[in-house]
């Protein structure tokens, strides 16, 4: 019924794209800045820390390692998806520091 494929198993590696034309901006940026993070307490026991990420579009997304089954799972989020997190749990605090960060990344005043 022909070949059978193996699938390898362990870490899997990812080529790496190289710098051309399609993936670079006008003004020449091609990076996503890491711009800060936060920690988010989900649990009593688990608080994992959201780094916020912009594009060169100026986008800004949140990724987070939440625990999904049997590993850690990077789950991405908007800043008013985890501003809204953080009101809804009474976690003033957080929500500050989450507005702290997108000030910073807008006014581009954060370390990177």
């Amino acid at each position: 019924m022909g070949d059978t494929k193996v699938r390898p198993t362990g870490r899997r590696e990812e080529p790496l794209r190289s710098k051309t034309s399609t993936n670079e901006t006008p003004s020449g940026a091609t990076r996503v800045r890491a711009v800060g993070s936060v920690r988010v307490p989900v649990t009593l026991t688990a608080c994992p820390r959201a780094t916020l990420h912009q594009y060169p579009d100026g986008r800004l997304v949140f990724c987070v390692g939440l625990w999904d089954v049997e590993r850690v799972a990077r789950r991405c989020v908007s800043p008013a998806t985890l501003r809204g997190y953080a009101r809804a749990s009474g976690l003033t605090g957080l929500a500050r520091e989450i507005d702290e960060l997108v000030h910073a990344a807008v006014a581009g005043e954060a370390d990177g």
